[in-house]
């Protein structure tokens, strides 16, 4: 942001030194004009405007307010779906994402990759020299092709310059302790990762090798949900009822839990506040239930195949004629989902029914009572039969159910009976939308599979 002149009046309570006092606080250019009642802002950055607003607000009455952007790129703060926005008072390397500009710049002179350069940067290295001038002609490609800010491009070439200081020469690391708020520099990488220089996050756990858990905190606090974040992945604070900051414009945000990671300290650049030990307990409690990739989990044999769908089509090797492919290796067409949460989702609906089961009794004696209970239709030999067979074989998906039933029923093409389960389930679905809801990609299978344990 270039400049922000603010036309006010009525002075309200609090004097001009403590607003002073305050904004000394943020890395800005600020002119109060008492005599014409105008406060101009410059070189404010984008995560830093709120405060700006809420500051002169407890001062003045805001008549009006003019923004200049003539001289200097427009810009906009990504939204949490992407990276955490970065809140604190350091500005020169803030998180920002360059907006498409208006017009963009005339491309003169380069006309392939050799011209982007005009003088090559000589270096005793030759390996390292090519490479110094490749990013040099990736800055210009970038910059001059693609549209992208110098200060943008200039946060990478800085982000690689600090990491590699303090790879080889080092850094002191501050003092901090377990629960503070530290600023911390992640330096600029990949969207939808945690960018910044002044990132605040949650110190979690300390190894003794200086690694550190944080957990990186964002001043947004509104509409998550819909920029794909679960509720279990993050926790709005207040400040100071949850986290005390060393200064007073924090009024609060969101701990982003499931994009909590280690770091080195190193990485830090002081601690700018400490969360309490009641919000640092709740912190601690849904972290340990944040992350959960069990549902990745795929049952192994000669072939690797999908839990969740149940459909026949199955995870094989990439080679499947190489003995010695590794995990590693495999090429999924589909990811697995967690069993026990289809199981958990269907004994609240059918749970009562299958306790009705004696799994003394012939399956045949018993499926069409158990079936009339759930509210399934009986009446297609098809369904019935296929909880009859789900009980003979060791795995059940489509491919053996339907290999079964085609035995029995040798005139019905597969394809048809595998369109007359999924109609007739699909049918017994729409009986209970919140089934679908909590496991949108339930399959028959499911059902067959908590049918089948009462008779193991």
């Amino acid at each position: 942001m270039k400049k922000i002149t603010f036309k006010v009046t009525t002075k309200k309570e609090g004097s001009v030194v403590s607003l002073i006092k305050k904004v000394n606080k943020i890395s800005c250019r600020i002119q109060i004009d008492l005599e014409n009642d105008i406060v101009a802002v410059e070189n404010v950055d984008d995560t830093m405007i709120d405060s700006i607003i809420e500051l002169i607000d407890q001062y003045y009455t805001i008549l009006n307010v003019m923004i200049d952007n003539t001289s200097d790129e427009s810009t906009l703060v990504e939204t949490p779906q992407s990276v955490t926005i970065v809140d604190e008072p350091k500005s020169e390397d803030t998180v920002e994402k360059t907006a498409e500009p208006e017009n963009k710049p005339t491309v003169v002179g380069p006309q392939s990759e050799d011209d982007l350069i005009i003088q090559k940067v000589e270096f005793e290295n030759e390996y390292v020299e090519n490479l110094i001038n490749k990013f040099m002609r990736t800055a210009y490609w970038t910059m001059y092709r693609m549209n992208i800010s110098e200060k943008e491009i200039g946060k990478f070439i800085l982000t690689s310059i600090h990491e590699i200081s303090i790879r080889y020469k080092g850094k002191e690391t501050i003092e901090y302790s377990i629960g503070d708020i530290v600023d911390c520099n992640y330096g600029i990488h990949l969207a939808g990762e945690i960018n910044g220089g002044h990132v605040s996050a949650i110190v979690c756990n300390i190894t003794n090798d200086n690694m550190v858990y944080v957990v990186p905190i964002t001043k947004v606090r509104e509409n998550l949900t819909s920029h794909s974040y679960p509720s279990h992945s993050y926790l709005i604070f207040d400040a100071p009822d949850d986290v005390v900051y060393n200064n007073d414009y924090y009024t609060g945000g969101t701990a982003l839990l499931d994009k909590g990671r280690y770091l080195r300290a190193e990485r830090f650049n002081e601690v700018i506040g400490k969360a309490t030990p009641e919000f640092f307990a709740k912190v601690l409690n849904q972290l340990s239930t944040t992350f959960d990739f069990t549902g990745n989990i795929v049952m192994t044999d000669q072939t690797f195949e999908t839990i969740s769908e149940g459909d026949g089509k199955e995870l094989l090797p990439v080679n499947a004629n190489n003995s010695d492919v590794t995990t590693s290796e495999l090429k999924p067409k589909k990811a697995a989902k967690k069993v026990g949460v289809e199981e958990s989702a269907l004994l609240n609906i059918i749970g009562e029914s299958l306790k009705k089961l004696d799994s003394t009794k012939k399956v045949e004696e018993q499926v069409v009572d158990f079936l009339t209970d759930i509210g399934m239709t009986t009446s297609e030999r098809m369904v019935t039969q296929s909880f009859v067979v789900a009980c003979d074989i060791k795995r059940i998906n489509y491919k053996n159910v339907i290999l079964e039933l085609h035995n029995m029923f040798p005139n019905v093409e597969e394809d048809s009976i595998k369109s007359i389960l999924k109609e007739n389930f699909k049918k017994w679905l729409d009986l209970h939308p919140e089934l679908v809801e909590s496991c949108p990609k339930i399959s028959l299978m499911a059902v067959l599979k908590v049918f089948a344990k009462r008779f193991a």
